[in-house]
């Protein structure tokens, strides 16, 4: 094989790069006088481009723009309780409740003991069952007698003192 037709290539050293020289400091603004002439001089002297880190301070980055625009989204569209849908609107019902007012409604609903007979609910407060928040343990004999008022008549006794266990 002939290396007749290949141009010959030279490598070169590349010179070393030059750098720019730095322009000399702005004189500090204590030195100035009160004359107007120097005050004058000493504020032409200033540079008028913001530094780096003030631009940084000042400056927002993008993510935490969004993330704060996100933030007073969500606050907002939990505040007001309207379809955003008017197709889902005009298919649900007329009177539209949220989940939270749906749960509260639900919850109230359960502890509400105003058709119960007075001796459920004596039954309900003696076991313990109303206070908030419940107790642990009910006691066996609070829940025969809870049981009783219920209608269960036929409960098998048991004592205080006697948990029952189950054999494995």
């Amino acid at each position: 094989m002939s290396l007749a037709g290949v141009p010959r290539v030279e490598i070169n050293d590349l010179p070393s790069p030059t750098r720019p020289h730095t322009p000399a400091p702005a004189p500090p603004t204590d030195i100035c006088e009160e004359s107007d002439e120097v005050v004058q001089a000493c504020n032409s002297t200033r540079s008028t481009i913001p530094s780096f880190l003030d631009l940084l301070g000042e400056e927002e980055h993008e993510v935490s723009v969004r993330r704060r625009r996100a933030r007073r989204k969500r606050a907002v569209d939990s505040v007001s309780k309207l379809r955003r849908s008017s197709r889902l609107a005009s298919k649900e019902e007329p009177f539209y409740m949220d989940a939270t007012t749906k749960a509260t409604r639900v919850k109230a609903a359960k502890l509400d003991l105003s058709k119960a007979s007075s001796k459920m609910k004596v039954a309900l407060i003696d076991a313990g069952i109303m206070a908030r928040p419940p107790s642990q343990r009910i006691r066996p004999v609070k829940l025969h007698h809870l049981g009783r008022v219920c209608g269960l008549a036929n409960l098998s006794e048991v004592e205080d003192d006697e948990v029952p266990t189950e054999a494995n």
